[in-house]
């Protein structure tokens, strides 16, 4: 028979989906034959396992999150891994929890997306106040764009690509004399990426820089998309990673940048390490990213599949009728024979 008992010297914090909370546990009865999805209670000793956010930031609270979806975190806090730590020993298993984000630098961020060092071998030096994109519509600009910020044109069907117009500097404004380059990345951590460099572009020592514009300044640009499909889906969401390069010459009259982008686009690290230009680049004196949510994509789509059931079943159906005609014509000679 189950009972219920008062434990109210039970000291016990997790976080998983199906576990009370510490304060839940002492403020209730518990049965006493009671397991929990994280650990046994049986002898209701002292259990103490706890997700911890990166770097002792607070959490908002225990719900999980997918970093793969909007974010669904409140202003301030992000989707963030968290690890497990058993009676304060660390383990290696990982959840999503809306955890404070408000601290985190561009080098934080990069590192805890996947970003650098894998991808961009060295993180910027510091972080771009804003960027503007591509106007969603005739009469609809782009918002001012802030690191990590969720952007949403649903609303607009025939929106595809992000393109950065604008880009203003926070706390690093680039010194006049020399040349920016600004180096676009959608979905870098995925085969299906894409990259858009626009470069050589005079730096004044003003705060913002406009890419978008046209005067007698020679200018490049260069763009390349993977070759890789995307499965069909209602909305698309895109990872934008935007960079900024500072030299002292004009890359074009240094390097073959074509060449090196479109020699090493399947591993961007090695373009940004090894290649002439990449060298050349350094490391990035600014840096942002940003999601963007459409309908369309700029990738290849799959074609959907149809699987056409009334001609397989048709065929599957005649199969039938002439084996069973031809078992019959068998058995009839076998008889007329016998």
């Amino acid at each position: 028979m189950r009972t219920e008992t008062e434990r109210p010297s039970l000291e016990f914090t997790c976080r998983f989906d199906n576990c009370l909370r510490r304060e839940q546990i002492l403020q209730q009865k518990i049965p006493t034959m009671s397991l929990f999805s994280c650990a046994s209670l049986n002898d209701f000793g002292k259990v103490d396992y706890e997700y911890k956010c990166p770097a002792e930031t607070k959490n908002f609270d225990y719900n999980p999150c997918n970093p793969h979806n909007r974010n669904q975190c409140p202003a301030g806090f992000a989707c963030r891994p968290c690890q497990l730590f058993t009676n304060d020993h660390l383990t290696n298993q990982i959840s999503y929890i809306c955890c404070d984000s408000s601290k985190m630098t561009i080098n934080d961020w990069f590192i805890e997306l996947g970003i650098s060092p894998q991808i961009i071998p060295q993180t910027p030096h510091s972080q771009l106040e804003s960027v503007t994109i591509s106007d969603f519509a005739f009469n609809v600009p782009s918002p001012s764009i802030k690191t990590g910020d969720e952007i949403e044109v649903s609303d607009h069907p025939d929106y595809v690509t992000g393109n950065v117009k604008t880009l203003t500097f926070k706390s690093m404004v680039p010194a006049p004399g020399g040349y920016l380059h600004v180096l676009l990345l959608v979905d870098p951590v995925k085969r299906a990426k894409a990259l858009f460099f626009s470069y050589d572009y005079p730096a004044t020592g003003e705060s913002v820089l406009n890419i978008d514009i046209t005067d007698q300044n020679r200018r490049g640009f260069i763009g390349i998309v993977s070759n890789y499909s995307l499965p069909q889906q209602k909305i698309y969401r895109h990872q934008y990673v935007v960079l900024v390069y500072k030299t002292t010459d004009s890359l074009e009259e240094k390097v073959n940048i074509s060449g090196d982008i479109r020699g090493n686009f399947e591993n961007l690290s090695d373009f940004l390490t090894i290649s002439p230009t990449g060298q050349m680049l350094g490391r990035p004196i600014a840096g942002t990213f940003f999601y963007l949510t459409s309908k369309r994509t700029m990738f290849r789509v799959e074609a959907e599949k149809i699987y056409r059931m009334d001609d397989s079943g048709q065929s599957r159906s005649s199969f039938i009728l002439v084996s069973i005609i031809t078992a019959f014509i068998i058995v009839y000679i076998n008889l007329f024979w016998a």
